[in-house]
């Protein structure tokens, strides 16, 4: 196994679902407030699909990541890390589009493994990232330009209706690319 595989700091998502009728019902902890219960169409408040919000059903809630919505996952710059990801949630499927984190951050994706199956070819740059209920992922990730961007789940354009899981709609995690620091400048020594 190549070393910038092995030695790779892990980041680790676990993407799960709270339906709002369990919230209503249940009432809600002191870190969830009026705002996250509110649909909107992205944004750190709350992020679940505007269009399929109904309360009466369960196809509506919040998406967690690691228990929080939308979280910001700090990242250096040209720094390979291993991302593993599962999505837990019963109800929903993810189809994230990384065109935007390829083409503006310079980002490589590798595809390590699905579902904790190794793949034996030499890894291959993927542009999508689709997980089913209770689908495991395992990638290479490195960007080369800083700054913070949105991965964002949705059904691409042209894709009929018919999987068995409806696919979340809205933005799933932020990654926020730091420069890498440089080593200071050793001065002489008297």
């Amino acid at each position: 196994v190549p070393d910038y595989i092995s030695k790779a700091p892990v980041i680790q998502l676990s993407v799960n679902h709270l339906p709002l009728n369990h919230v209503f019902a249940f009432g809600t902890q002191s870190c969830v407030n009026d705002a996250m219960l509110n649909p909107v169409l992205s944004g750190s408040e709350g992020n679940y699909s505007y269009d399929s919000y109904n309360p009466t059903t369960e196809d509506s809630g919040l998406l967690w990541v690691n228990g929080m919505t939308n979280p910001l996952v700090p990242l250096k710059q040209g720094t390979w890390y291993r991302l593993r990801v599962v999505m837990a949630s019963p109800l929903f499927a993810s189809w994230i589009n990384l065109d935007e984190a390829i083409g503006r951050f310079g980002c490589q994706f590798r595809l390590l493994a699905k579902d904790s199956i190794y793949i034996l070819d030499p890894l291959r740059n993927i542009s999508r990232l689709l997980l089913a209920p209770g689908g495991r992922s395992d990638l290479m990730l490195k960007c080369d330009e800083v700054g913070t961007m949105q991965l964002k789940s949705g059904r691409p354009a042209g894709r009929p209706a018919g999987y068995r899981s409806e696919v979340w709609d809205g933005v799933m995690w932020q990654f926020d690319v730091a420069a890498a620091a440089s080593p200071l400048p050793r001065a002489p020594l008297p």
